[in-house]
């Protein structure tokens, strides 16, 4: 009995279930599931062997595409199969039955014959039924099989049905016990099958056709028997496969020599409609099925090569190839709605023939399909190739430098936003432009300032602000001071660019927007809610004759202005979340900071965690470092190792750089964390945070600073920062919000520095925290007579699972309830109780209820 390499395990299951089969005598159907090549089929015919071994009646039938629509074509088959496994005993099964399976074509006697040969066999053995191809088996035979297992339900009989995971439409057997799912081998045994193949290849060889084969047993054997003779090295797997494929091209019909040829020079996976263009129906059907198995195979959104080696030992047997790559470009071309991947082709179709005409009016193309579709990833690759490919033209050129480096900065990176910013002003530099490069200085000031690096916006500002001259360009120069103004709440330099601004006559209702945009946030930031909503109020009437996009901006304007305004409105932000058409990193962040606010620690975690496994270090990933390692500081427990590695590399940049405010809240987090055990660094992280927290106004997302600012100092014994933060020396907006935690900061430090308890100025803060719901801040008052301890938030850390149970326990449910509510099981929700009486303290539901409640409606 063989056992195929590194399948020991899928075998013994289906042993295993075979033997509980016969034990229990009761029928059994199992699925052998994987994709096309993966050795489904040499895994049938072994179970066959050992179940033939172990006793069994055994038969394995293949259901064939072709036989897919011919009634109870499969059926027959297996009562041949039967008959024929039976030997010499088959006459005496066979003697009165209404069909022999082979010359009979009448469905009912078939299913009666089948039915009494199997109730038969089942008297003196057990059966086992495998068949490979499941998925093209006939309806009627399908169907027929699964009323034998519920006639034969008590008996010892087994199905066992093999069946590719890629087939189009299958959705796999209805009735089954058991699945069991074969995967790609791993590299030992790949290895181990090529050298049972290959005896005297080189190790390289071994190791090499294990590589290209990607685990695929199919594919390892077709490259083992393609060698060459006496080759037993690297170079040998490949030529040896360059020779037997142009051997058996040679051997083919020109036609289908020429088909495989074309195909060779596609983008896998090729879709059928290309075929269709290429070839009519009646020719490339018949040359589609004599190159299937041996060179081409099916995959869910088309054809594919079995191998990748096999398409390039094709290609390599073209003599000229532009004549056929001219073909599949006008076959594309035909497509009615081409998709990206359509224009892909034609793009690298195109590069390969030198046609760069060609080649750029596609690609210009893509550029708008991906803009139009959202695939930024895609749009930005081809508008590079685009700007490589198109000599400096000012009017086109710079538009698309900036719309370019826009994208950059939607798929959060800022660094290569200023790259192509740059690189556009170089060109307009060398070919003396200077107008029209307003939007790109613009979209350079951006780019910087989302990447944190303030001193360069200021550089970049003060070189552009001299030399620009023209009318338009200054327009864009100072909207971007505007921003910068808002962002450093500066009410001079915003009152100047605003003044500027509003006394040009011919501005666009986009630029009359961005200026109502930055007159509100500063209004709001003035403390001036009035002026808030006139300019609010003027946006939205403007925002409503452009795109859907501006007014996403603005119901976000909203709801991060209520918070910081009003604090209270979270069911505002939850619901705004939905809506938006911001992208997920920067949603991620806003609901970081809203979780933040309300001490739900973990879910803060998550999300940073996420966010940074997504889309890698960016302006929002380092906003929602700093609030997971905020968040961890303010609760007292420990940063997730992921996490702690990042905030230790951005630490380290923010040292290093001259000054990034996107690094600040990282920063002050890292010198007030006491999992950083190098207090010389976390001085000089403290010192350095303090220094900008102290020359200008921070964002209101950054409304945590200034405690974890006075938190670092006191773990560190920093009196001078203490006094520094006591003296109400950090900048902060005149929002309600920021207020109160900057008065948190202040009060903390204050007793913190003196040693001495301010009881009236403590009720006071812990009511202001309270009445804008954030009384989770509000744990963080130093406690009488304990003034100079290390503090954290007395609120335990709950998970999002046991928030839910919690509310639902304080609306009355029970754990069964609760369980059919959450559709968990009721063990699970006894043990999430457990827990939450562990952390609150509680020792009954009423002591966890009322703990809920002074949480959700505290008083002073």
């Amino acid at each position: 009995m063989s056992t195929p390499i590194g399948r020991t395990k899928e075998l013994d299951r289906i042993a295993a279930a075979l033997e509980e089969a016969r034990r229990l005598q009761v029928a059994r159907t199992l699925r052998l599931v994987g994709n096309s090549g993966i050795g489904k089929s040499t895994v049938a015919a072994a179970s066959i062997e050992r179940a033939h071994d172990a006793g069994w009646l055994a038969v394995l039938e293949t259901a064939h595409r072709v036989q897919a629509r011919l009634p109870f074509a499969l059926a027959r088959r297996i009562g041949a199969g039967i008959l024929a496994a039976l030997g010499e005993r088959s006459e005496l099964f066979a003697a009165g039955l209404p069909s022999d399976f082979t010359t009979e074509r009448d469905g009912a006697k078939n299913e009666e014959a089948l039915y009494r040969l199997i109730e038969a066999v089942l008297l003196d053995f057990p059966l086992l039924v495998a068949v490979d191809d499941m998925q093209w088996c006939d309806p009627e035979s399908l169907s027929l099989l699964l009323r034998l297992l519920e006639r034969f339900a008590d008996q010892r009989f087994a199905l066992l049905s093999v069946e590719r995971l890629d087939e189009p439409g299958w959705e796999g057997l209805a009735q089954s016990d058991a699945s069991i799912v074969l995967e790609a081998l791993g590299d030992t045994d790949a290895r181990a099958l090529a050298r049972s193949l290959l005896p005297g290849a080189s190790d390289e060889a071994i190791a090499r056709i294990a590589e290209i084969s990607a685990g695929r047993a199919i594919d390892i054997v077709a490259i083992a028997d393609s060698l060459a003779q006496g080759g037993d090295d690297i170079a040998a797997v490949a030529a040896g496969l360059r020779a037997v494929v142009a051997r058996d091209l040679a051997l083919i019909t020109p036609e289908r020599r020429e088909f495989l040829q074309m195909l060779a020079l596609m983008e896998e996976p090729i879709s059928l409609a290309l075929l269709q263009h290429l070839w009519s129906e009646e020719h490339f059907l018949p040359l589609l099925q004599a190159s299937s198995g041996r060179y081409l195979m099916s995959a869910p959104t088309g054809i594919v090569f079995r191998h990748a080696a096999l398409a390039q030992a094709i290609r390599e047997t073209i003599a000229i190839d532009v004549p056929y790559r001219r073909r599949i470009i006008a076959a594309i071309s035909k497509l009615p709605a081409p998709m990206s991947s359509d224009l892909e082709q034609i793009i690298a179709q195109a590069r390969a023939c030198g046609d760069r005409d060609l080649e750029l009016r596609f690609a210009k193309k893509l550029a708008d399909f991906a803009m139009q579709s959202n695939a930024l990833s895609i749009a930005v690759k081809t508008m590079e190739r685009c700007l490589e490919l198109t000599p400096f033209f000012p009017k086109t050129s710079l538009p698309d430098y900036s719309t370019l480096a826009r994208l950059y900065c939607v798929l959060n990176d800022e660094r290569a936003a200023i790259d192509a910013c740059e690189r556009g002003l170089a060109a307009a530099n060398a070919t003396g432009t200077n107008t029209g490069i307003g939007p790109l200085v613009a979209s350079l000031l951006a780019a910087t300032w989302t990447d944190g690096n303030i001193i360069e916006f200021k550089r970049i500002s003060k070189h552009y602000s001299e030399i620009i001259t023209d009318e338009e360009d200054r327009i864009h120069l100072s909207l971007a001071l505007l921003l910068l103004a808002t962002y450093e709440f500066n009410i001079d330099d915003f009152d100047r660019e605003f003044s500027y601004l509003s006394s040009l006559p011919n501005r666009t209702h986009e630029t009359d927007l961005r200026m109502l945009l930055f007159d509100a946030q500063m209004g709001a930031r003035c403390g001036d809610y009035a002026r808030y909503e006139r300019a609010s109020a003027g946006a939205r009437n403007i925002a409503s004759r452009l795109p859907q996009f501006w007014q996403s901006v603005i119901m976000q304007m909203d709801n991060l202005t209520q918070l910081h305004y009003f604090g209270t409105n979270f069911d505002l932000a939850r619901a705004t979340f939905g809506r938006s058409h911001l992208d997920d990193s920067h949603i991620g962040t806003m609901k970081a900071a809203m979780f933040l606010a309300q001490g739900n620690v973990q879910d803060v975690l998550e999300i940073a965690s996420d966010s940074l496994l997504v889309h890698g270090l960016s302006l929002e990933i380092r906003a929602q470092l700093g609030l997971a390692t905020a968040a961890c500081v303010i609760a007292g427990t420990s940063l997730p190792n992921d996490l702690f590695k990042a905030v230790e590399h951005e630490a380290q940049i923010f040292l290093s750089e001259e000054e990034n405010l996107a690094l600040l809240p990282i920063a002050a987090a890292c010198a007030a964390f006491k999992d950083f055990k190098d207090h010389r660094r976390s001085r000089k992280l403290l010192e350095k945070a303090l220094r900008l927290a102290t020359r200008s106004a921070l964002a209101p997302q950054m409304f945590f600073l200034p405690v974890l600012l006075s938190i670092a100092a006191n773990r560190l014994n920093d009196e001078p920062g203490l006094a520094l933060i006591a003296e109400g020396r950090i900048e902060t907006d005149k929002q309600p919000w920021s207020l109160a935690h900057a008065r948190l900061a202040q009060h903390c430090a204050k007793v913190w520095h003196t040693e001495k308890e301010h009881h009236g100025e403590a009720a006071f803060v812990r009511q202001r925290l309270q009445d804008l719901g954030s009384s989770y801040f509000a744990t963080l008052l130093p406690q009488p007579g304990r003034s100079k301890q290390p503090i954290s938030a007395s609120l335990p850390v709950l998970s999002r699972r046991e928030r839910e149970i919690l509310e639902l326990i304080a609306a009355g449910s029970t754990n069964r309830s609760i369980a059919e509510q959450l559709t968990i099981s009721e063990r699970t929700v006894e043990g999430h109780v457990a827990n939450l009486f562990n952390k609150v303290g509680s020792t009954s539901r009423s002591q966890l209820v009322a703990w809920h409640l002074r949480q959700v409606s505290p008083v002073a």
